[in-house]
């Protein structure tokens, strides 16, 4: 039963301008939940209202893409979490740029193990490559320097013994709609595998071809072995550890990217994957990636419920 509003009080009789009768709002019907759940209801407000006032800074820019509040407020706070805003910044936990010199250790055993080629240098990061402030304690590095990208194919259709018998999983841009992927919707068999690339779990996926491209960049973390199709790009990272902070920074920067490096054709949309990655990237301290991704998973849960 709802109670009457009377039983706690009088309301104003002027709002806005406009007077009201005292009576019928004194007598106006209330929904009250039990009191414990009135103290959940107010933690949850605490903890979104302050993300729902940085949301506004953002606002215009998402209404480009034409997504609702729930979306739009997740992409204002991973925006956030990569501007270095989302959590505090703690000396003790050292600097981006010692995480980037342990990165390069990894890549130098890596290729002194043969697994993988030596390259030249990339060019400096300018100033006028980033494309927001950071923290004092993070640095900017080129995407490419934190891993090897590749690509997949597509095994013959025509040849029965690719797809009899399946139990290799093959991604497809169909199956990038989560952010771990175990298994895909088609399964190759092992004769077709045995002629591709088998990706380890900790293996970052995105699109970069397809007319999705339009309205986000999919991107996803493999959780078991996979191969993938020629519109997926598999990023192996050197350091395998970040790769959970490496999907908060192309989601948090999912707007920019489409901007920036989308290529628009009458076919199909993807990405001019040369410039894209060259893209300069935020790096914090490894333990401050950590309390980025403790927060969101803290507070991203609580968004996604209003979709529900």
């Amino acid at each position: 039963m709802l109670p009457e509003l009377s039983q706690y009080g009088h309301a104003n009789k002027a709002v806005k301008g406009f007077t009201l009768n005292n009576s019928s709002i004194s007598n106006m019907l209330v929904p009250l939940p039990p009191l414990q759940e009135q103290f959940r209801i107010v933690q949850k407000l605490e903890l979104l209202a302050p993300f729902v006032k940085q949301y506004k800074s953002v606002s215009e820019k998402l209404d480009k893409l034409n997504v609702d509040f729930p979306d739009q407020m997740t992409k204002s706070i991973l925006q956030m979490a990569v501007e270095g805003k989302l959590v505090e910044q703690r000396p003790e936990e050292g600097t981006g740029e010692e995480l980037f010199r342990k990165i390069q250790e990894e890549k130098a055993k890596l290729i002194k193990e043969g697994k993988i080629k030596k390259q030249k240098p990339l060019a400096e990061i300018t100033d006028d490559e980033k494309p927001f402030d950071i923290p004092d304690s993070w640095t900017w590095i080129r995407l490419k320097d934190l891993g090897e990208f590749s690509s997949g194919k597509t095994p013959s259709m025509s040849d029965v013994r690719n797809w009899q018998n399946g139990r290799v999983s093959w991604i497809t841009s169909k199956d990038m709609k989560n952010k771990y992927l175990s298994i895909s919707q088609m399964l190759i068999s092992e004769y077709a595998a045995s002629e591709m690339r088998l990706y380890p779990p900790n293996t970052m996926l995105m699109v970069v071809r397809s007319g999705i491209l339009k309205r986000m960049l999919p991107v996803s973390i493999l959780t078991a072995n996979s191969t993938i199709n020629q519109d997926i790009k598999a990023f192996s990272l050197y350091y395998p550890d970040i790769c959970e902070y490496i999907y908060v920074v192309l989601k948090g920067m999912e707007t920019y990217i489409l901007q920036t490096y989308r290529k628009q054709v009458t076919t199909v949309d993807s990405l001019r994957f040369e410039d894209f990655q060259n893209m300069p990237i935020p790096i914090p301290p490894e333990q401050e990636q950590r309390r980025i991704i403790l927060k969101l998973n803290t507070i991203l849960p609580e968004i996604e419920q209003l979709n529900k």
